[in-house]
């Protein structure tokens, strides 16, 4: 199997929402969201997109506070990081406004948790305009709302990473392995997987495997084997 980023459909809407709140008018706030089921593809897809971008992409962790996030947020710049929590907020604050560029933070579930680790980040983006994406399970857009609408207020982009398409699935087998997987057979797959992107790629392994060993044999039963081999 390649090693290939592809460009789903829940990609293409995530590049759209996210060029949008780059270059935003005037007056319309710089906090986006994107939210969806585990195995979805969120995680690579926004990597993905901050190294494009060269945007600055950081993982929350469950012991944060936020001394902790600051002294995160200020090495990830590429900053040397101060002892003290207010100068550590100083420095991000004068490099983002010197050097303006997205911040993602992958892992928003943990921000959720603690409030001030939420209002940390409003600050931040208060004090300078960057555009900030959260990243997070579903079920996070509810729990920002609730934990701080003035933080909620503020998000002027959403995406949903949904479960895969028949094309995206035909495209990843393609891309990914070099097969030309009928449309039936790719509404197996998203049966069988559910549309979840890291499981599809799984079976496509599997798949890819069994094509290889014997190239002439049915794809309908090479789809079944691969299907319990995942299972298995």
């Amino acid at each position: 199997m390649k090693t290939k980023f592809v460009r789903t459909e829940n990609v293409n809407r995530l590049v759209a929402a996210l060029a949008e709140l780059v270059r935003r008018g005037p007056g319309v706030p710089g906090l986006a969201l994107v939210h969806g089921h585990q195995g979805y593809g969120k995680t690579v897809a926004t990597e993905w997109w901050a190294v494009q971008q060269g945007a600055v992409y950081l993982r929350a962790q469950a012991a944060w506070t936020v001394p902790w996030l600051l002294m995160d947020l200020a090495a990830a710049l590429g900053l040397a990081p101060e002892h003290l929590s207010r100068e550590n907020f100083r420095l991000v604050v004068r490099e983002l406004r010197q050097r303006p560029r997205p911040v993602l933070l992958d892992e928003a579930d943990y921000l959720v948790r603690e409030r001030r680790l939420l209002d940390t980040v409003r600050d931040l983006y208060d004090a300078t305009g960057a555009p900030v994406v959260l990243v997070g399970m579903a079920g996070v857009r509810e729990a920002i709302a609730r934990r701080s609408p003035q933080f909620w207020s503020r998000v002027s982009q959403e995406v949903e990473f949904m479960p895969l398409t028949v094309e995206d699935t035909r495209l990843i087998a393609l891309e990914l392995c070099g097969i030309e997987l009928p449309a039936e057979l790719a509404r197996r797959v998203v049966r069988d997987t559910e549309g979840n992107f890291r499981r599809t790629v799984v079976l496509l392994n599997h798949l890819e495997t069994r094509r290889r060993a014997n190239p002439k044999a049915d794809a309908e039963e090479m789809v079944a084997e691969a299907r319990k081999a995942m299972a298995g």
